[in-house]
C-alpha cells in the first residue's frame, strides 16, 4: 500500500471520530445526569417517581343521577286500537331491574289502559334500559282528537345503589283523528244482526189477510219496485190483537270501531205502537270471555283487561190491541248505522 493511500484513510478515520464526537458527548452527558440523579434519590431515602395507569375507578366522583325519558308512544295512535307506550332510564347500575308500574286514572276519561299482567320488569346493561307497556286508550265522547293521559311508578337502582320510585305522569296525549263510518242500507247487516222472532202472537210474518187487504209483515228487507229496503218490521192490527218480537244476535266490532248513532223510524196507527233498545245498543266489555246482557258473545280478541266494542242483542216490539179489520198497523225501521274508528279499515262496513 502506497504512502498517499495510508496517508488519506488516516485522514478519513480522524473525520469519521470528529463527526460522532459531539453525540457521544450528549449520551455520556445523559448517563452522568441519570447517576447523578439517581444518587441523590438514594441518599434522601426516596424512591424513583414511576407512572402507572390506574388499576379502578377513581374515587370521589359523583354519579349522574337516574334520568327517565317522557313516555315515548308508537305513532299513530287511534281510541280503543292497541298501542305501546315505552319508558326509559339512564344511569341505572347494571345489573339491576327496572320496574314499571301502571297507575289507574279512574276519573281520566282517555286514561291509558294496560293489558294483563300489569307489571313490566327489565334489566338494566350498561346504565340503560326501557319498558314498552301494551294497552290502549279508550273511545271518549265525540270524533276529534281527544287529551288523553299516561301515568306509571318507575323503581329504578342508581349506581350509588339507592333504590328510587318516581311516578311518570304524562297528561297531554293527542290521539289520532277518527273516522266515521255509516251504513245507510241496513238490510247489508241483515246475515250479521240475523234478528229472530222470539215472541209471536197474530201475524208476525208473511202477509196479513183481512177485510182491509193483505199486508206484508215480519222483517221485511224488500219491497215491490225496490232491490232493498232498510230493516223493516211491519205488523197489522186483527181481532185477537198482534204483537210480535225480534231480538238481533250480539256482535263484537273490529278494533278501534265504536258505534255511536242508530237512527231510527216509527209509524203507528191507533192502538199500536214499537219500542226498541237499538238507539242504546252499543256496549263495551274487557272481560274474557265477552260478556252481553249476561250472555256470552265470545273471547276477547284483545285479551282479558283491554276494551272491545260490539253491539248488544237489539230488540224490536211491536203491539197492536185487538180492532175488528187489520186497519191498524205499526211499523219500526232500522234508517242507519254511525261508527267511529281508525282510517282506513279493511272490509268495514
Amino acid at each position: 500500500m502506497t504512502s498517499a493511500r495510508v496517508l488519506f484513510l488516516r485522514r478519513s478515520s480522524y473525520l469519521s471520530t470528529m463527526t460522532r464526537l459531539p453525540a457521544l458527548l450528549v449520551r455520556c452527558l445523559a448517563l452522568a445526569t441519570f447517576w447523578v440523579a439517581q444518587s441523590a434519590w438514594t441518599v434522601l431515602g426516596a424512591q424513583p417517581i414511576t407512572i402507572k395507569r390506574p388499576s379502578g375507578p377513581m374515587q370521589g366522583v359523583i354519579s349522574l343521577p337516574v334520568t327517565i325519558t317522557a313516555p315515548i308512544l308508537a305513532q299513530p295512535v287511534y281510541a280503543g286500537v292497541r298501542t305501546a307506550v315505552t319508558v326509559k332510564v339512564a344511569n341505572a347500575k347494571d345489573g339491576t331491574t327496572l320496574l314499571v308500574k301502571p297507575i289507574a286514572q279512574p276519573s281520566v276519561p282517555c286514561g291509558f289502559v294496560v293489558a294483563e299482567p300489569a307489571v313490566v320488569s327489565r334489566a338494566t346493561v350498561q346504565g340503560v334500559t326501557s319498558v314498552t307497556l301494551a294497552g290502549m286508550f279508550p273511545h271518549v265522547v265525540g270524533t276529534s282528537p281527544a287529551k288523553c293521559s299516561f301515568k306509571a311508578e318507575v323503581t329504578v337502582t342508581s349506581r350509588d345503589g339507592t333504590t328510587e320510585t318516581n311516578v311518570v305522569n304524562s297528561s297531554n296525549i293527542t290521539l289520532a283523528a277518527s273516522s266515521v263510518y255509516v251504513v245507510a242500507n241496513t238490510t247489508d247487516w241483515l246475515a250479521k244482526f240475523a234478528f229472530a222472532n222470539t215472541a209471536a202472537r197474530g201475524d208476525c210474518t208473511g202477509s196479513s189477510n183481512g177485510p182491509n187487504g193483505i199486508f206484508r209483515v215480519g222483517l221485511v228487507t224488500t219491497e215491490i219496485g225496490q232491490n232493498n229496503v232498510d230493516l223493516t218490521f211491519k205488523i197489522r192490527s186483527g181481532p185477537s190483537g198482534t204483537h210480535c218480537t225480534w231480538v238481533s244476535q250480539p256482535l263484537l266490532l273490529p278494533e278501534g270501531v265504536k258505534l255511536t248513532a242508530v237512527e231510527v223510524g216509527v209509524q203507528n196507527s191507533g192502538p199500536c205502537n214499537a219500542s226498541s233498545n237499538g238507539p242504546t245498543a252499543g256496549f263495551v266489555a274487557s272481560s274474557n270471555p265477552v260478556m252481553s246482557l249476561g250472555s256470552v258473545v265470545g273471547a276477547n280478541p284483545l285479551g282479558a283487561g283491554l276494551a272491545v266494542q260490539g253491539i248488544n242483542p237489539i230488540t224490536v216490539q211491536l203491539d197492536c190491541n185487538a180492532t175488528l179489520s187489520n186497519d191498524r198497523f205499526s211499523t219500526f225501521v232500522i234508517k242507519s248505522l254511525t261508527f267511529v274508528g281508525p282510517p282506513q279499515l279493511s272490509g268495514f262496513p
